[in-house]
């Protein structure tokens, strides 16, 4: 592709073109109407098929469904109150029992551990789909650059190729006798077509400059979600194996025991805390993210078909 990954991005976001790949395409240019309308198509094409890509935001659904199954475990670890497990005072502990209580208790943390597994594999199943996502857009940045400076690349060599025919120096072409059907020669003050095809790919770099920065921003936004989201899913399985062990249910068969609640209501308030974390942390990642979006839809250069760029 003719670029340094170490010369970073300087001077408008984009490494500077390599100078063999312009004097290539430079001498590939024809003095043909039909070819310096089309000129640099590849890189053009390949920079509107990127923001397509860009544009088919999977992971904002994935963020909020993510939110969603969070809120709904966080409630349901919460809603286990261990001062269930205590038989109530006076005439009315006459008819309860710790061993009855012990029971109910069982059978609500058993739903609930169940519930939690299932929604913890969900989560499992979207911090993979947002990694995916996160390296898709690493391939689109590498991909977006590219195309930049190949875009780069033949606007530069046009600019050789039209300064090279302006030159007084050169020979002007012969002129050929003009037969009784032959077309009208062109007006020389009139700009050529390839200057008019330059002036038309020099306006696409800036939108895809601006993208380039915000596929960036993107993938920055969510970088520490999965991992996140990933420990949630090991934290679930660690709570849900203490908690079966305090409430004698880590065999085959119940045991007797009497619960430590302080036990039970440590590991449900660590998952608790957790949890809030992983949602504090979606919660940011979408904030941010709305931003980026909010960023792109503002009023900018615009493209070859005239609309504005969007991220």
């Amino acid at each position: 592709m003719g670029r340094s990954r170490s010369a970073g991005l300087p001077g408008g976001g984009a490494p500077v073109p390599d100078a063999e790949r312009v004097a290539a395409i430079r001498f590939t240019i024809l003095d043909d109407p039909d070819a310096n309308a089309t000129f640099a198509q590849a890189p053009h094409d390949a920079l509107t098929a990127i923001h397509q890509q860009q544009d088919d935001d999977a992971v904002a659904g994935t963020l909020a469904e993510c939110q969603a199954v969070l809120t709904r475990l966080k409630a349901d670890v919460e809603a286990l109150d261990v001062a269930a497990l205590e038989p109530r005072k006076g005439l009315a502990g006459l008819f309860d029992s710790r061993a009855r209580r012990l029971k109910a208790f069982r059978v609500a943390y058993g739903s609930a551990a169940s519930a939690a597994t299932r929604m913890a594999d969900d989560i499992h199943r979207h911090a993979s789909r947002i990694a995916d996502r996160s390296e898709a857009l690493n391939i689109l940045w590498d991909e977006a650059r590219d195309a930049i400076v190949e875009l780069d690349a033949h606007i530069a060599a046009a600019r050789a190729w039209l300064d090279d025919r302006a030159d007084p120096g050169l020979p002007a072409p012969e002129a050929s006798e003009p037969g009784p059907l032959a077309e009208p020669a062109p007006d020389p003050a009139a700009p050529h077509r390839l200057a008019i095809r330059v002036e038309d790919l020099t306006a696409l770099r800036p939108p895809a400059i601006a993208r380039l920065a915000d596929l960036r921003a993107a993938q920055n936004a969510v970088h520490g979600v999965p991992a996140v989201l990933t420990a949630l899913h090991d934290q679930v399985e660690a709570w849900r194996a203490d908690g079966a062990d305090v409430l004698g249910l880590s065999g085959r068969k119940p045991r007797k025991v009497r619960p430590a609640a302080d036990r039970l209501v440590a590991a449900r308030d660590s998952l608790a805390l957790r949890i809030s974390a992983a949602l504090a942390e979606i919660g940011t990642a979408m904030e941010r993210r709305a931003e980026i979006k909010a960023r792109s839809l503002k009023p900018g250069p615009k493209a070859e078909d005239g609309t504005a760029s969007q991220a």
